[in-house]
């Protein structure tokens, strides 16, 4: 009786109870387990994708070097990756944390009519020589000449001036631009000139250097004659030019052709006069005769007069300015 009683109570607390969640008690185990309705309120979330991993930083040594001569040539120069500026980079150099890529140079030191080197790669630790035309010295002479070619023999030299401007160097190929500061900026000389003789009419007036992709420069030189005449040579390093020809032409073949308002002569009123000529950059030994003087006229009692006289076509007969006549009322 004792046993029966027990089997019973055995087979009741076995048997599923109408609260009990369903799959008995192996689902009670699964619960336990944490794989149970409501186990995943108690799981850590899963971990975040990994993050795609950041660019290839890379780095870029450059130098440039004058290809005419093969020397390192410390310059400016501007990278542009995809047509857009990145950076300016004083060379020789190195560019840090450089996105890995293709790029170009606009090397700003190099001569003006210069092409822009051709691109090139930068991945990891790069090192880069590229080699531009540069800027060649010039020795400029200046031949002087009067009103028939023949040559002038003496007169002075003196340096007047110097100036550079700086231009915008980014390329028709550019998409974003690099900074660039326009300006201007001239330098005066106080020298007196120096006394000058040439059997030839050939002067030395000093050097002069190519324009750069920056920069374009002038200088002014004169040659002055004891009578008043004045020779300016402007040597633009553009003009790849070494050689110049001015003219000089007497007072007395300038004043011939001009009269007062009156009809009289201006050479019998003691006039102080000026011939004003710019020289031409040589192109061959007829080159004197495309030359024309700038002359100014001073009477007393008249106002200030100028007029042109072309080597090859002298004006017969020039008409200073009158006083303009009166406006009728």
């Amino acid at each position: 009786m004792l046993l029966a009683i027990v089997a019973g109570l055995v087979l009741w607390r076995a048997w599923p109870s109408a609260d009990a969640p369903r799959g008995g008690r192996d689902q009670f185990d699964a619960d336990a387990r944490g794989g149970g309705p409501g186990a995943a309120e108690d799981t850590a979330p899963p971990p975040d994708p990994p993050e795609a991993p950041p660019p290839e930083a890379s780095s870029l040594f450059l130098e440039v070097v004058s290809a005419q001569t093969r020397d390192v040539v410390p310059m400016r120069v501007d990278l542009f990756r995809d047509a857009r500026f990145v950076r300016a980079l004083a060379t020789p150099g190195l560019a840090r944390d450089l996105p890995a890529g293709t790029y170009r140079a606009v090397c700003r030191g190099a001569r003006f009519d210069s092409e822009d080197p051709p691109p090139f790669a930068v991945r990891g630790e790069t090192r880069l020589q590229l080699a531009v035309p540069t800027p060649r010295r010039r020795d400029v002479t200046l031949l002087v000449v009067d009103g028939y070619g023949r040559p002038v023999t003496e007169g002075t030299v003196e340096r007047e001036a110097a100036g550079r401007e700086t231009r915008d160097t980014n390329p028709a190929w550019a998409l974003g631009k690099a900074d660039a500061e326009l300006s201007t900026h001239w330098r005066g000389f106080d020298a007196e000139g120096r006394t000058v003789r040439s059997a030839a009419g050939i002067y030395a007036l000093g050097p002069a250097w190519d324009d750069t992709r920056e920069h374009a420069r002038t200088w002014v030189y004169l040659f002055r004659t004891a009578d008043g005449n004045v020779v300016e040579a402007r040597v633009r390093g553009a003009d790849l030019a070494d050689r110049y020809v001015g003219a000089v032409v007497s007072p007395e073949e300038l004043l011939r052709p001009v009269v007062t308002p009156s009809g009289e002569p201006a050479a019998r009123r003691g006039p102080a006069l000026e011939g004003h000529c710019f020289a031409l950059p040589w192109a061959g030994p007829d080159t004197w005769r495309d030359l024309e003087i700038s002359v100014g006229v001073e009477v007393e009692g008249l106002p200030s007069f100028r007029y042109a006289y072309p080597l090859t076509d002298p004006p017969a007969r020039v008409a200073m300015w009158s006083e303009p006549p009166p406006v009728p009322r």
